[in-house]
């Protein structure tokens, strides 16, 4: 379904950003590991409410246009 997509999704840019950040010593120990780990699932997850905002904003006025060129013929 729609939302297996979007777990796998992050997961894979989790593992991306998380072996990225291992190999280019972005944290140190647990710690680091925990901030770098909220960070992208913060940042993931607020990527994903604006798009479907964005999305759902720009579907209604495509919908409204539709209807105004259905009324007129």
């Amino acid at each position: 379904g729609e939302h297996v997509d979007d777990i796998l999704h992050f997961l894979l840019i989790y593992a991306i950003v998380m072996l990225s950040g291992y190999l280019f010593g972005w944290y140190d120990g647990p710690t680091g590991f925990c901030v770098i780990s909220l960070a992208c699932f913060l940042v993931y997850n607020f990527v994903w409410v604006v798009s479907t905002w964005l999305g759902r904003k720009e579907e209604t006025e495509i919908n409204a246009a539709l209807s105004s060129i259905r009324d007129e013929e």
